[in-house]
């Protein structure tokens, strides 16, 4: 999948909205110039005008990048394989939680591309599993041994090969 510029994205929103470069100048008390170099890319907005951008779309910061929900719980698990906290933990369990349950309810209704709700439930499904073994096995063991933990759990590991 193709990600937009910021420049493109602006575009987009403002056409989807049908918002004159001019209006969205005003806005930010700027000249409409600087919105067609933005959206041309010949310059990206300051960072200060983001937040102000997102407000007149009303759109979320990530979804003024192309972040999606899922990106988001994902990076929210990569987060937590850093920190190793309780917080983190419990933020990005929520995050998968409610994902999927997005994810789920869509599926039910026939809501959006099924065979990308499908990959994008594995990639959450996978992820979850992967923060489940480091917060219970703890951040002393390296995932590497989750294999041995598991072998040393089952009743024939006594056996002589």
């Amino acid at each position: 999948m193709m990600s937009l510029t910021i420049g493109e994205k602006i575009a987009a929103l403002r056409k989807a909205k049908n918002i004159t470069q001019t209006q969205l100048a005003e806005y930010l008390f700027l000249v409409p110039q600087t919105i067609s170099k933005w959206e041309v890319g010949n310059g990206t907005p300051d960072v200060t005008l983001l937040p102000r951008i997102a407000d007149f779309f009303g759109v979320s910061m990530d979804e003024l990048f192309g972040r999606s929900p899922v990106d988001r719980a994902i990076d929210l698990v990569l987060r937590y394989s850093v920190l190793r906290d309780d917080v983190s933990f419990r933020e990005a369990m929520d995050c998968l939680d409610s994902q999927l349950q997005t994810i789920d309810r869509q599926l039910e209704n026939s809501i959006g591309d099924t065979a990308e709700l499908e990959r994008d439930k594995i990639r959450l499904e996978s992820n979850k599993m992967h923060l489940l073994p480091v917060q219970f096995c703890g951040p002393c063991v390296h995932p590497s041994t989750l294999s041995i933990l598991y072998f040393d759990s089952l009743p024939f590991r006594d056996l002589q090969f």
